[in-house]
């Protein structure tokens, strides 16, 4: 895709959320059942974490909630204010970045603010074509200014905070009674749009910029228009006056800022230098120094009355839309295209914002095999490396030239590979961040990658239009898989490396042989773009999330849909199956990320904590966490169980005082419970309980099928009673003795045993009753599967040592070629 498709593809994906961000509050239902809340936590910076996640890679401080942020400082300069378009200002402490308060009522973006003379009182101007006066102490709207016909691009208060003054794509100029919301003035129209208004220090005069390359001056008592200054060639984005009102400063698209005399409308200085548009401009209070923020990502910091520029400031990843001084002068704050404010020192030209952080999106995450580690690829152009129980950043991956779509951990966590904007993948050493090799061949952005699972191939899909397959060691291409029609979003590999399936924006799904290249099937049934694909861990179904807001599960073997998920209300951008097969993770752009049962399609929770679109989703190898990352820069760490986790910790000391061992087969058996939360508890006690619970855990759930115990006449008799029952009339009687049946099943393994007798005897049974029998042992087979696959999993997530090393080998070596060996076998290898 052509640099503007993305930059168009963004713009809709910003005017989605900002669709979006008056209906999140509906989509948070509680994060359990119970509504029960869990312990406050917070992340590395003391910034508090949403329910139900652990650690917080990277920082909220100094990241506005999304869009574009504007930005103005309070007259004591202790707090700043930045606004957003997804309908919000937010306030901020200058001390030390963290976000005091949320504005929210404009009904569209925010596209300008200022702070009252007091402080006490803000005014917005937005896309919804309204003035907003706010109160800074309690983020109570006062009151509303009506009248323009278009979006209101900025907007001032007069010295004396009584009047204020607007300008608008409608082409005019508004005065306005502060006290009363009542309109003064209609100043004379103007060609084009009104971007940028300021009143004069003594509030006798306006200036206006616009996109007729000019700046008007204005009598504000009259509303005549006093003079005009012409010189830019280009939208003038930005004017101000200087403290003393005889200057003035305006940035215009022509990539200059000039300094003009009020008086005689006189071109006094050109300030060259800027490389792209030169967005905003400020004086400095003594009227010394110039600051100007532009789209080619910095700002300049220029001596007024010689034009010099001094310093550049340099550290944002995107377009620079507003810039402002403190009210001491010492220091600067600009806000960006790419989600982050900045605070400057002015006479050294640092930074005071740098923190643990991605500078812009998250557009990619996955955790190391062993889950203690978490990459995340970003569009400020990095691949990080993060601890994923404390947050750290441990280092970054420097070297593509555009963003990063995607980022993968090899099967071992030695290696991670990374896809970029800048059409390369790029291979990466874990432990020390060395790049190994690029791999070239990509016409246009590569969108997605993906390990083999041996590790010893990659596959990326690239808005060429094709898939690729590459040798990891050589980073030769062995193939190109050519065929899709429209851009490739999304590649996987099938849990046994020999199939991989790409999605596209034209709605097809397509299933490669990856040792012949050819072409196997499409999955069918879809209309539209698929925005993320994932294969079962059994190989058997895939699943895709798409901007329909749903996603779709497929049977692989057939190329048919089998069931759709609902319940996002913007586009799945992620999704991910949990290792034990039973569940579905989907990120989207309402902000959340939700849970999914497979078997029934029911949503078991939503996770919200994200401050706008969650791009990339992925379970830890054990399954008992997983990661999002988001466009507002940061990464969240979640631990489904982390409710019952303290609960654990006392129940497991409680146990090893009295080793109840009838109370431990009762969690050991809840282990392979189909109810999601008796199987999150399960987990968290039995992780905490260590290695004691070893010996019960193989004998709970053996890596191969236990001798049947021999079953007592009484549980005879009564198993009688249950086939009878099960072979009745009634209906319901029938049911109830089939739940019945499964219930003592899953307590006891000769149940399936004699099952089978019955089955194979099948003498004097009925056709139903048969059925029901084999419905019946089939549940309980699937469930004994699920044990073992999640004892697994269980050991996975303990601390390695040799006892659990032992008992990985015996599951690997006694399980035979089930999924459950190859689980054992992947995690001996890291």
């Amino acid at each position: 895709m052509a640099a503007g498709g993305m930059a168009q593809e963004r713009k809709l994906v910003l005017h989605a959320n900002v669709v979006l961000a008056s209906v999140i509050t509906v989509l948070v239902p509680p994060l359990l059942a119970s509504g029960a809340k869990q312990e406050e936590r917070t992340d590395r910076h003391g910034d508090p974490l949403p329910d139900g996640a652990t650690a917080r890679l990277g920082t909220v401080r100094w990241r506005p909630m999304g869009g574009i942020p504007n930005v103005a400082f309070s007259p004591d300069g202790t707090h700043a204010l930045s606004g957003s378009e997804l309908n919000t200002m937010a306030l901020w402490d200058v001390g030390t970045g963290r976000r005091l308060r949320t504005f929210r009522g404009h009904a569209d973006g925010v596209s300008s603010l200022t702070f009252g003379p007091d402080g006490k009182h803000a005014l917005s101007g937005s896309y919804d074509k309204t003035l907003l006066l706010w109160e800074v102490e309690s983020g109570r709207r006062v009151r509303a200014f009506e009248g323009h016909r278009g979006t209101v691009w900025s907007v001032d208060f007069s010295p004396d905070g009584r009047r204020a003054l607007s300008g608008s794509e409608d082409g005019t100029l508004a005065l306005w009674d502060v006290a009363t919301g009542r309109r003064l003035r209609t100043f004379e129209s103007r060609p084009g749009w009104v971007m940028s208004v300021a009143f004069s220090p003594d509030g006798t005069l306006a200036l206006s910029g616009g996109t007729d390359h000019t700046l008007a001056l204005w009598d504000v008592e009259t509303g005549q228009r006093r003079s005009a200054f012409k010189g830019h060639q280009g939208t003038v984005w930005s004017v101000a006056f200087s403290p003393d009102g005889k200057l003035a400063l305006s940035g215009s698209a022509d990539h200059t800022v000039t300094l003009w005399e009020v008086q005689s409308g006189r071109r006094l200085r050109l300030f060259e230098g800027h490389k792209d548009h030169a967005r905003s401009v400020a004086f400095s209070p003594d009227g010394k120094l110039a600051l100007s923020g532009s789209h080619d990502k910095t700002l300049a910091l220029w001596e007024v009355q010689s034009g010099r520029r001094l310093r550049v400031l340099e550290g944002h990843k995107d377009h620079v839309r507003s810039v402002a001084f403190s009210p001491d002068g010492k220091l600067a704050l600009s806000g960006s295209e790419d989600n982050t404010l900045a605070l400057w020192d002015v006479e050294t030209g640092r930074r005071r914002t740098e923190f643990e952080a991605h500078q812009d999106y998250v557009k990619s995450v996955a955790l190391s095999p062993d889950g203690k580690l978490a990459l995340s690829g970003s569009e400020d152009h990095t691949v990080a490396l993060w601890d994923a129980e404390t947050g750290r950043r441990l280092r970054t991956f420097e070297g593509h030239q555009d963003f990063v779509s995607s980022v993968a951990f090899s099967p071992d966590g030695r290696r991670a590979l990374s896809g970029s904007g800048d059409r390369t993948l790029a291979l990466w050493e874990v432990e020390s961040g060395r790049r190994l090799r690029a791999f070239e061949g990509h016409k246009d952005y590569v969108s997605s990658v993906a390990f083999s699972p041996d590790g010893s191939l990659a596959l990326s899909g690239s808005f060429d239009t094709t898939v690729a397959l590459w040798d990891v060691e050589t980073g030769r291409l062995r193939r190109a898989f050519e065929g899709h029609q429209h851009f490739v979003s999304s590649v996987a590999f099938s849990p046994d490396g020999k199939l991989a399936l790409s999605g596209s924006e034209d709605g097809i799904l397509t299933l490669w042989d990856v040792q012949t290249g050819r072409h196997r099937r499409d999955l069918e049934g879809y209309q539209g773009w698929v925005k993320s694909i994932a294969f079962s861990p059994d190989g058997k179904h895939a699943m895709a999330g798409s901007e329909d807001y749903a996603l779709t599960l497929w049977d692989v073997q057939t190329g048919r849909r089998r069931s759709t998920f609902e319940g996002h209300q913007g586009w799945v951008r992620s999704i991910a199956f949990s290792p034990d097969g039973k569940y579905a993770l989907s990120g989207s752009e309402d902000y959340t990320v939700m849970l999914w049962e497979l078997e029934t399609g029911r949503r078991l929770r939503t996770f919200d904590g994200h401050q706008n679109t969650v791009w990339s989703v992925a379970f830890s190898a054990g399954g008992r966490r997983f990661i999002s990352g988001s466009s507002d820069t940061t990464v969240l760490v979640w631990h489904p169980g982390l409710l019952y986790r303290r609960k654990a910790a006392e129940w497991a000391s409680s146990w090893k005082a009295k080793e109840d061992h009838e109370s431990l087969r009762k969690v050991l058996r809840d282990l392979r419970a189909p109810d999601y939360e008796r199987y999150c508890e399960a987990q968290e006690r039995l992780v905490a309980l260590g290695e004691v619970v070893l010996p019960d855990l193989l004998k709970a759930h053996p890596p191969r099928p236990a001798p049947a115990d021999e079953l007592t006449p009484e549980t005879r008799h009564r198993l009688k009673k249950i086939a009878d029952a099960m072979d009745g009339d009634d209906p319901a009687a029938r049911g109830q003795a089939q739940e019945e049946l499964l219930a003592l099943g899953r307590e006891r393994d000769a149940i399936q045993a004699w099952i089978t007798q019955q089955l194979e005897g099948g003498a004097g049974h009925s056709t139903h009753l048969q059925a029901a029998l084999r419905e019946t042992l089939n549940a309980l087979r699937k469930e004994t599967d699920l044990g073992r696959v999640r004892a697994v999993l269980l050991l996975m997530e303990m601390p390695r040592s040799e006892a659990v090393t032992a008992a990985l080998k015996t599951y690997l070596e006694e399980c035979a070629e089930n999924y459950a060996a190859h689980l054992a076998r992947m995690a001996l290898r890291r």
